[in-house]
């Protein structure tokens, strides 16, 4: 048998749907001793021009008394059948330029790159979600076992699957290469140039205390405006339906961040919670300034879960900041939820003044640039051994196709048009507290991207990326922070100086739900 056999059984899996990918398939047996066989097989499709990573853990029994796989009661699965579980890991790799993945050809064969990992399990995963016969099953494991030596024949001696990770690297975050002291520019020169650095940071607290020094986390005087969104902020979600008060984080942000620095709005939604500082020298450029916030809990009344956002114009350039808390947990009716929530809090936060010259409509309509962050909760697809086994060898190629906000985004049903920096650092949740160990409870979360930012704006080049990137040192939270740099270009118009109508004591808003 070849490779290509085994290609061939993994598209019959997926009945047809070769349009987009090939998933991975899980064969299981019910027997008291495993033989797991990891194949990650990168193929070029020269008729499509789509890559695919194909990834087959076979868990296949070994028959202790005969040759046939039917002759041993104790190795046989229920009416001779083998549970497949589909996990959707799956790539169309080249449809992404920021992570093309460019094959090397192998003497000309369809098979382009091939690994063969070897190691053992007892554990049989139980998640049927289709059935083959038992002797195609036997086909496919003999397939596999085929298709292993055929690639170590090609490939070489491979080294065991525990030091495979030595061979991968996990690329490398984005950071800020170019450092700027903005407390030695005037508001002339910023005017003049047309462009402002602009931080943004999402971080679920989980109610949890946050460290005493934040210098190397904010960078005092490295940016114009701090926009920073926080969940789980201070207390409990439920001490926050009482207890609302963000006053002692705002404090400490602002001492962190200094003199040279205006809290221009905060808002807050029982524990989720929204604050923008601006420098000094951009202040006089501020208008038109709004927030809200609209709950999208339970029955859409309660505030645990929802977004607060903040707007205001630079210029004559709108600018919306939305901070989030979408739905939770791993199954695709959360999922469909968390789509839920984006659309309703775009097209229900009330973020424009209708008296005022804007545009009006949904978020992404109504301001010309916008930035979305927040424990958006989305998970990446499979199961918790699988993922574990992935991040252990730094597959994040693998792990980055299966990230649901991803492909929620690639297939247009959730933040149509906005973009994301590369997403190079580790999942970011769940962590068991004070360590960097993801979660060892009983629950078993898996390991995700779930604390995100991404931008929108009517012009594309007129925000540029400069940093991506979580702070993994700080653990005093299941979640880490995370935190993007952007340089954002406005247009300019007259120096407005005098601000106090704008700024006053009423710059804090608090509400326990947001009643639509």
């Amino acid at each position: 048998m070849s490779t290509q056999s085994l290609f061939n059984t993994l598209h019959k899996l997926d009945d047809g749907r070769r349009s987009d990918a090939v998933p991975i398939a899980v064969f299981n047996q019910a027997a008291a001793s495993f033989e797991t066989i990891l194949i990650q097989v990168l193929q070029l499709d020269q008729q499509f021009k789509r890559a695919y990573i194909f990834i087959v853990q076979l868990d296949i029994a070994r028959p202790t008394s005969s040759d046939r796989w039917e002759d041993s009661e104790k190795h046989r699965a229920p009416s001779a059948k083998i549970d497949t579980e589909v996990l959707g890991l799956y790539t169309n790799a080249v449809t992404s330029d920021d992570h093309r993945i460019e094959p090397t050809s192998q003497d000309g064969d369809d098979v382009v790159d091939c690994e063969v990992h070897i190691d053992s399990s007892r554990e049989a995963l139980a998640h049927p979600n289709g059935q083959l016969a038992a002797g195609d099953a036997k086909a496919a494991a003999s397939d596999a076992q085929d298709a292993a030596s055929d690639v170590r024949g090609k490939l070489g001696e491979y080294e065991d699957s525990k030091d495979d990770g030595a061979t991968r690297t996990w690329p490398t975050p984005l950071t800020l290469q170019e450092h700027i002291d903005v407390s030695k520019e005037s508001t002339a020169d910023i005017a003049k140039r047309g462009t402002v650095r602009v931080y943004v940071m999402t971080w679920n607290l989980q109610a949890q205390k946050p460290p005493e020094d934040l210098g190397a986390l904010l960078r005092p005087s490295a940016y114009h405006v701090y926009a920073i969104g926080t969940e789980e902020c201070v207390r409990t979600i439920a001490k926050s339906v009482i207890f609302q008060s963000k006053k002692e984080w705002e404090d400490q942000l602002k001492a962190t961040l200094g003199p040279e620095y205006t809290k221009l709005r905060s808002h807050a939604l029982t524990a989720m919670h929204n604050v923008v500082f601006v420098h000094q020298n951009v202040f006089p450029l501020i208008s038109h300034l709004h927030s809200d916030a609209i709950a999208t809990g339970l029955g859409n009344q309660l505030g645990n879960k929802g977004g607060v956002g903040i707007a205001f114009n630079i210029g004559r350039t709108s600018f919306a900041f939305v901070g989030c808390h979408f739905e939770a947990h791993q199954s695709q009716h959360a999922l469909q939820r968390r789509n839920a929530n984006f659309h309703k809090i775009n097209t229900e936060l009330q973020l424009v003044d209708p008296t005022e010259d804007h545009r009006h409509g949904p978020i992404t309509e109504a301001f010309d640039r916008v930035f979305w962050c927040g424990d958006l909760n989305y998970r990446i697809d499979g199961t918790r051994r699988m993922i574990d086994n992935l991040l252990e060898r730094n597959f994040h190629d693998v792990l980055l196709v299966n990230d649901q906000l991803r492909k929620e985004m690639l297939a247009g049903r959730v933040f149509q048009r906005f973009r994301e920096g590369p997403l190079h650092f580790r999942p970011t949740y769940k962590f068991d507290k004070g360590s960097h160990v993801y979660d060892s409870s009983p629950k078993q979360r898996i390991p995700s991207w779930t604390d995100r930012i991404l931008f929108l704006s009517t012009t594309p080049k007129a925000i540029v990326q400069r940093a991506y990137e979580s702070h993994m040192e700080i653990k005093t939270s299941d979640h880490r922070p995370v935190t993007a740099i952007f340089d954002v270009e406005f247009m300019t118009e007259s120096t407005r100086q005098d601000k106090t109508a704008l700024v006053g004591s009423d710059q804090t808003k608090s509400e326990v739900c947001c009643l639509q």
